[in-house]
């Protein structure tokens, strides 16, 4: 598996409408403190690496923030390929990506620090993303799975594995006075 630093700019995933791995390398920048751009925190749902990811593991994409920050990972419980595509926006900055894959994946950070798109080949393993982001108080994921748009129960946040409503999905901070 390896470890390729892909973009840094200078410079948070899951209260989905209500709802309520291994390896990020050292070259990831810290979660900044972001009090000053935005208030609230992830909700509790979207923490914690989901427990059932791993490799050939059930078909789906894998999302969850910790303190290194965000992961987005994917797998499938076969050996032939299959293809995940997608876009990760946020509504601050990315200050860090890095991405984990198997071979010649792409991610790549666009549209001013404000994305990132993705498509792995996926042979069973684990491929993702690791990311940071500045003054983020929504995160919006939308992917496909050869070809077809990903479905809510193909969809697995935080440590529990939560399944969205809906898809794409969105994840945003909540107030101090929230519940999650």
């Amino acid at each position: 598996m390896r470890r390729i630093l892909v973009a840094a700019a200078a410079a948070g995933l899951l209260m989905v409408h209500g709802v309520a791995t291994g390896g990020v390398a050292s070259a990831l920048p810290a979660e900044p403190d972001d009090s000053g751009c935005v208030s609230g925190r992830w909700p509790a749902v979207v923490q914690g690496r989901p427990e059932s990811f791993a490799p050939h593991g059930a078909k789906g994409i894998y999302v969850w923030h910790d303190e290194r920050g965000w992961h987005l990972g994917v797998t499938h419980d076969d050996e032939g390929p299959v293809v995940f595509e997608g876009r990760i926006s946020v509504n601050g900055r990315l200050l860090g990506v890095e991405r984990r894959t198997e071979g010649r994946d792409e991610a790549r950070i666009t549209h001013g620090h404000r994305q990132i798109g993705f498509r792995f080949v996926n042979w069973g393993w684990i491929d993702g993303v690791d990311f940071v982001t500045r003054c983020t108080d929504k995160i919006v994921v939308s992917a496909s799975i050869d070809g077809s748009p990903v479905t809510p129960d193909q969809v697995f946040v935080g440590r529990e594995g939560t399944h969205p409503p809906r898809t794409p999905f969105v994840i945003k901070r909540v107030s101090s006075d929230d519940v999650a």
